[in-house]
């Protein structure tokens, strides 16, 4: 082939020709290619949707811009101004990248706080996946993992929750670094915890053990200013009998939680065992108050609040004085009657067959009679 072209030098001049058109054609689109590229940014999709944006576009819009033109110049011909403007963006980026850095920390909080209403609600699973992916990133997040702790107790996984405080326990060691007073807390609800289910098998002397390690762990120094632990602590003490104690413990524990806003002072159950420590103290009328906010607090549906209110309206040694009523023996009968009646309503309703707190109620019902009739019958 090549000696045919070479005989004939009309072809060979055909030839070149088209070679040096052909040639004229790469370089004419080399050429504009170059020049389309340098004129055309990289991130082409990016800018066509900021064009369709107004001019007061938002920061983060434009600091994506930014960005991607400070990506397509090259280093090596930049001019003065050039520069300036790069340490600009570079100055731009820097902050966003601070900017940045503050939000996981912001995330972490608003992703303890949804843990912790979680935690309100029952929902211990949800408590379970967030404090788990906090802990994926920051294994040393003690709140994460006693946020955890207290979950598997209340959700009845002792077993779990034995195993987080011991791992908080070894990584302190470790660090020697001292176990916080919430730590001690959340132990001494699983000591309570173990306490309650040895009792119910009916394990009694290993009960008396778990409990007193409980009562322990709540009275830790670090626990004082730990309302919660207070309470815990108050109510083992009432039901060790020593009930100045446990008086005690439970007013600062409901002072505590009024002064920090906490739920536990809107909680049944520490007006309820305050009332009773006020009762076996003969602290009459605070007693009454107790019950009362109690039986408030649970909308009338309290039939213990009901009982022991009217227990205590029958006793002949506790004058209407006692309870704030003046001298009006009326008003103590009509509290006698209200609260006997509502608790033998609980017991048709509940078709209790508890003979003897039938009969006891409808003692107290002739008694309101009585004291409503000036003392006779």
């Amino acid at each position: 082939m090549r000696g045919m072209l070479g005989k004939n030098p009309l072809i060979s001049v055909g030839y070149r020709y088209f070679g040096v058109l052909f040639l004229m054609a790469v370089l004419l689109s080399s050429g504009c290619s170059k020049k389309k590229k340098e004129t055309t940014p990289k991130n082409a999709p990016a800018q066509k949707k900021d064009s369709k944006q107004p001019e007061g576009s938002s920061p983060q819009a434009q600091e994506t811009s930014v960005e991607s033109e400070g990506n397509t110049a090259p280093k090596e011909d930049m001019t003065s101004s050039e520069q300036k403007k790069s340490g600009q963006h570079e100055e731009t980026n820097a902050s966003s990248v601070q900017k940045k850095g503050k939000s996981p920390a912001k995330k972490q909080q608003t992703e303890m706080d949804r843990a912790r209403a979680a935690l309100r609600q029952g929902k211990y699973e949800e408590v379970e996946r967030i404090t788990r992916a906090l802990l994926e990133r920051e294994y040393k997040n003690y709140d994460a993992m006693l946020l955890l702790a207290e979950a598997y107790i209340s959700w009845g996984r002792p077993g779990m929750a034995r195993k987080v405080l011991d791992h908080i326990a070894i990584i302190k060691k470790k660090n020697k670094e001292k176990l916080s007073g919430r730590w001690y807390y959340l132990n001494g609800r699983y000591l309570l915890y173990m306490a309650r289910r040895n009792e119910v098998q009916g394990l009694v002397v290993e009960a008396i053990t778990w409990r007193s390690n409980a009562i322990k762990a709540f009275s830790n120094p670090l626990c004082r200013d730990l309302p919660e632990a207070l309470f815990y602590l108050g109510m083992l003490q009432i039901e060790n009998r020593e009930f100045a104690k446990g008086e005690k413990s439970l007013s600062r524990a409901l002072a505590l939680a009024k002064a920090k806003g906490l739920p536990l002072a809107e909680d049944p159950r520490i007006h309820f065992n305050l009332g009773v420590a006020k009762y076996q103290l003969k602290q009459w009328k605070a007693a009454h108050d107790e019950w009362l906010i109690a039986l408030n607090l649970k909308k009338r549906k309290c039939p213990e609040c009901h009982y022991n209110l009217a227990l205590l309206c029958s006793l002949d040694v506790v004058t209407p004085q006692a309870l704030g009523m003046g001298a009006d023996l009326k008003r103590k009968a009509a509290c006698l009657k209200e609260h006997a009646t509502a608790y033998l309503r609980y017991l048709d309703r509940t078709r209790s067959r508890d003979n003897k707190a039938r009969q006891i109620v409808k003692s107290w019902l002739s008694k309101a009679r009585s004291m409503s009739n000036g003392g006779k019958k």
